[in-house]
């Protein structure tokens, strides 16, 4: 995808719409992935970087990462945390659970 100039709030719109279609492409293949993990996921991602990509690309970095989170999570239940695999804090994803 070519690069586009935009001003800041055009830009910040255009990253809000390329983040909701990659959201819904995700989604529609995958209804256990929380409707808000490729915002959250995305959250503080510069929109420059994020326009270089079209929705699918992004949709499947986010599958990826889900599927990353999975793994983790099947961990956790195995070292007996009864934590959830991701939360979204302060707009950021993190992965609370640690083997330790």
């Amino acid at each position: 995808m070519a690069a586009v100039d935009l001003s800041g709030t055009d830009e910040e719109r255009a990253e809000a719409a390329l983040i909701a279609a990659a959201g819904k492409i995700l989604r529609s293949g995958n209804r256990d992935v929380p409707e808000d993990f490729v915002a959250a996921l995305f959250a503080h991602a510069v929109p420059e970087d994020l326009m270089r990509y079209d929705p699918r690309q992004l949709a499947e970095l986010a599958a990826d990462a889900w599927a990353l989170l999975a793994m983790r999570n099947q961990a956790c239940r195995t070292s007996g945390s009864t934590r959830p695999p991701w939360r979204v804090t302060s707009g950021c994803v993190s992965i609370p659970c640690s083997k330790s």
